[in-house]
């Protein structure tokens, strides 16, 4: 038999399954937008927040009234004092594109999901899961705005713990996605759990995720600036200063030195837990796609431990900064696909 040619490839996607992918590369393009505007120094330049997002400025007086607004955050006055119209424009562009990307998401998400369901080209699980990613994004829209509150009050500088559940939330939706888009490529019923394998996986999916929050933790305390020696942090495996004026308790969520010291040795358990779970699966799973999956994702955690190395030794340019955050998007993705084909591992691996 001949081999599908890219076209006939591309017809052989239903219309459901196309929305997915398209919101799935949605998604990811918002990941990366927003992970600059934060590198950028872009998120609290828009001081007021509508549900539409308003047009874009276009005249002076348009310009000259939002740098008004912007002139009397904390930002402006306590670190921008010297900031130009001209460098206001690039910052507020990288915050609006953001904003306006995340209404994009919201209509792509909703629009078909409505069409979709009253023409019944879902099942009732994959409908179910769809409303709740577009029930899930409109609530990223509203935490997105939480977040940058806590930064128009006083202190310019945004609440890590509300950019951890931000981030964490962009990546949950994503990784629902994923799930959605396993669901209508292969889709399978489930008879019982291979015990082994889901348990492994799911051990797998928690320790990227707790990874994932502490590396907004880091983020939101700019932590990566400070220290940028490794495996010691400066002369010392572990600075006093980490145990500074706080409990242990406080100091592993609010602590920027104790955080990034967190940060580094749990990269190294995450790395420990992923060669142990893929060697496992990559030997005895009967899939194909839980094998390809389990060795894409060694190389990944494998190539991030090296790349936060060196982000770190770099005092986190942008560039790699971006590039680090993406990375950990895809062993999201890659720990999502992981635990949905554990589930369908023949009883037979049931030892």
């Amino acid at each position: 038999m001949a081999e599908l040619t890219f076209r006939q490839k591309l017809r052989a996607f239903s219309a459901p399954q196309v929305w997915v992918v398209l919101l799935f590369f949605l998604l990811i393009t918002m990941v990366v937008v927003g992970g600059l505007t934060r590198l950028t120094g872009s998120g609290l330049s828009m001081v007021t927040w509508k549900v539409w997002g308003g047009t874009y400025p276009l005249s002076s007086d348009s310009w000259n009234s939002l740098f008004v607004a912007y002139q009397a955050s904390p930002e402006f006055q306590l670190i921008n004092s010297s900031m130009s119209l001209q460098q206001f424009k690039v910052i507020f562009t990288w915050e609006y594109m953001h904003r306006m990307l995340g209404r994009l998401i919201g209509l792509t998400a909703l629009l078909p999901l409505i069409w979709f369901s009253f023409k019944r080209s879902l099942s009732s699980s994959q409908k179910r899961l769809g409303w709740l990613i577009t029930g899930l994004i409109c609530f990223q829209g509203w935490l997105g705005w939480f977040m940058v509150q806590s930064g128009l009050v006083d202190v310019p500088e945004v609440s890590h713990f509300r950019l951890a559940s931000h981030l964490s939330m962009a990546f949950i939706i994503i990784g629902c996605v994923v799930w959605q888009a396993c669901s209508m490529v292969w889709p399978r019923k489930i008879e019982s759990y291979s015990r082994p394998f889901f348990k492994r996986s799911v051990v797998l999916i928690s320790a990227i995720f707790l990874q994932i929050i502490y590396g907004a933790f880091v983020a939101g305390l700019k932590a990566g600036k400070f220290f940028n020696t490794f495996p010691k942090m400066g002369d010392n495996w572990i600075p006093d200063i980490a145990f500074k004026g706080v409990s242990i308790g406080a100091a592993v969520v609010n602590n920027p030195f104790m955080i990034q010291f967190i940060h580094r040795w749990l990269a190294m358990i995450v790395l420990a837990i992923t060669v142990v779970v893929c060697t496992y699966f990559i030997l005895n799973a009967s899939q194909r796609q839980l094998r390809v999956a389990a060795q894409w994702m060694l190389g990944l955690v494998i190539f991030q431990v090296v790349l936060g190395i060196g982000t770190l030794m770099m005092s986190v340019p942008m560039s790699l900064g971006s590039l680090h955050q993406v990375t950990g998007l895809a062993l999201v993705v890659c720990s999502v696909i992981i635990v949905y084909f554990s589930r369908f591992e023949s009883l037979r691996h049931n030892i």
